[in-house]
């Protein structure tokens, strides 16, 4: 049985890979599809290594010149071998047009998108903050261990996870979620739904 929000997500899936499809086509750009009931349009950087099809050129020359950036760029995608074709070397994560992270390096990476003052303050950021991607909170968990858990990007004093294609991102067991040392003091956790 589908879910109002699955079904969104469903269709804005087949959205996206259907206009990825005719833009990869109709651009001349290197891609493959992965198997499966939805094929999705999985770009490869360019011959010459200074394009990239799932990146706006100016966003994609950026990361390039960052070290940083640069590195987010090699995160492999762990279902690649299953459900790519062979190629010399690992698919890579932020090849896929249903990248979250793709979209977050387009947006934010962008020469000049964090000096602008419409931006800045909306987000309730200073202007000139550099994205930091890939970020590793640690947050402390009631056991006195951290939580290893690595979050889309950092901005300022703001945290992104970015969920283009997933639908059920907002739901967790309770009892996972009450393992955070620090819960009670930042939510309002009698106002949270429970799900059991």
């Amino acid at each position: 049985m589908l879910t109002a929000r699955s079904s969104y997500v469903s269709l804005l899936q087949q959205e996206l890979i259907a206009r990825n499809s005719s833009y990869a086509a109709l651009n001349f750009l290197p891609h493959v599809t992965s198997y499966g009931e939805l094929p999705v349009v999985v770009y490869q950087q360019s011959e010459c290594g200074r394009h990239h099809g799932n990146f706006i050129s100016a966003s994609y020359r950026a990361i390039l010149r960052s070290p940083e950036w640069r590195k987010r760029l090699q995160k492999v995608r762990s279902q690649g071998r299953r459900s790519l074709p062979a190629r010399n070397g690992s698919w890579r994560e932020l090849d896929s047009s249903l990248s979250s992270d793709a979209l977050l390096m387009n947006i934010f990476c962008y020469p000049g998108v964090t000096r602008r003052t419409e931006v800045c303050r909306i987000l309730g950021l200073e202007p000139g903050d550099l994205p930091e991607f890939g970020f590793m909170p640690r947050v402390p968990l009631l056991s006195e261990a951290t939580e290893r858990t690595e979050i889309d990007m950092k901005l300022g004093n703001m945290l992104f996870e970015a969920k283009l294609t997933e639908a059920d991102f907002q739901i967790q067991r309770a009892d996972l979620v009450e393992r955070y040392r620090d819960l009670r003091d930042i939510f309002e956790s009698r106002q949270l739904q429970v799900f059991l």
